[in-house]
């Protein structure tokens, strides 16, 4: 199985399509979803849990020697046979660079498939996007009714403040293209890294996946 890296800017579907591959390929692939696993860390009464929830609280990002020693402890769980799939992970340089030695010192090749999409859709999906209080979910009120969370059926659900500040949104797009952009050309001129149009119907995007993948 391949190990695929989903990328793309923060709502650029990566959790829609992951969550696609995931009921497709549950059998064939261990997923490590970054922010999910923060968030879980961030939820226990613990050091590392308050450490973390300190970081997220204040809008600070997680060290990279955090996150890296994170996914080689997911990498050391890995089963003989399976295929890895990532989202979230890894996004700035020095992520990158210590992800690709710890791929190689593993002896595992990767796949980077990345989302893109135009701010327009962007700025659109993002200030339609809800959460649920009780399990994380991220729903979109274009796509899902949202009085009710549809995994939990929690009515607790809420829209993040920055979520409707376009100024940042426009940061976000301005840290996404001034940090993830030049370290993935690097991995494009290797011919590590395959495009999609992330502003397409949510099928389309995963029959494209999937061809690109080849599972």
């Amino acid at each position: 199985m391949k190990n695929i890296i989903l990328s793309g800017i923060q709502w650029s579907g990566k959790g829609t399509q992951a969550n696609l591959l995931l009921q497709h390929f549950w059998d064939k692939i261990k997923y490590f979803e970054a922010w999910g696993m923060l968030r879980t860390l961030q939820s226990r009464p613990n050091t590392i849990g308050d450490y973390i929830g300190s970081l997220i609280d204040h809008g600070n990002a997680v060290p990279d020697v955090f996150m890296v020693k994170l996914f080689e402890l997911f990498l050391l769980s890995m089963e003989e046979g399976k295929g890895m799939l990532l989202d979230g992970f890894p996004r700035k340089p020095g992520e990158t660079e210590q992800f690709i030695e710890l791929m190689k010192s593993y002896n595992k090749e990767f796949l980077w498939v990345i989302l893109d999409i135009s701010k327009e859709i962007g700025i659109k999906r993002l200030t339609a996007r809800w959460l649920c209080k009780w399990c994380g979910a991220i729903l979109n009120q274009h796509l899902h009714d949202i009085a009710q969370c549809p995994i939990c059926q929690s009515k607790d659900l809420y829209q993040r403040t920055d979520d409707q500040m376009i100024e940042k949104i426009e940061t976000r797009f301005a840290w996404y293209e001034e940090l993830c952009i030049p370290t993935l050309a690097k991995l494009e001129a290797q011919g590590l890294v395959r495009h999609i149009n992330g502003d397409q119907p949510i099928e389309k995007v995963f029959e494209e996946l999937i061809k690109i993948i080849g599972w």
